[in-house]
């Protein structure tokens, strides 16, 4: 089942990056205006930049989630580095988690 659900990601989130990168070329600006543009050249209204906006929220709160996850494994790589882990089970491994959370 997980490998079902790996591929499901893989296959929705490549799909979704070519559509980005097909309008992205295609409007030559950033994202909010060329949503805008491409919308006004397919006689849409131009309130499709709201797309734009949401994506580049989107994005941002993205990878602010993301930072604190890389700094998470930052932080268990350099304790398994210097041998933190030696001798802890899962139920050790957990409390240090629970330490590092704060």
């Amino acid at each position: 089942m997980a490998m079902e659900m790996m591929l499901f990601t893989v296959v929705m989130a490549m799909t979704q990056s070519m559509a980005e990168w097909l309008i992205g070329r295609r409007g030559q600006k950033n994202p909010i205006h060329t949503m805008e543009d491409v919308a006004a050249d397919e006689g849409q209204s131009k309130s499709w930049r709201w797309g734009g906006i949401i994506g580049v929220l989107g994005s941002f709160l993205i990878l602010s989630f993301y930072s604190v996850i890389g700094g998470w494994a930052a932080d268990y790589i350099f304790l398994a580095g210097t041998g933190s882990f030696k001798g802890l089970n899962g139920e050790g491994t957990g409390q240090v988690f629970q330490q590092f959370l704060g």
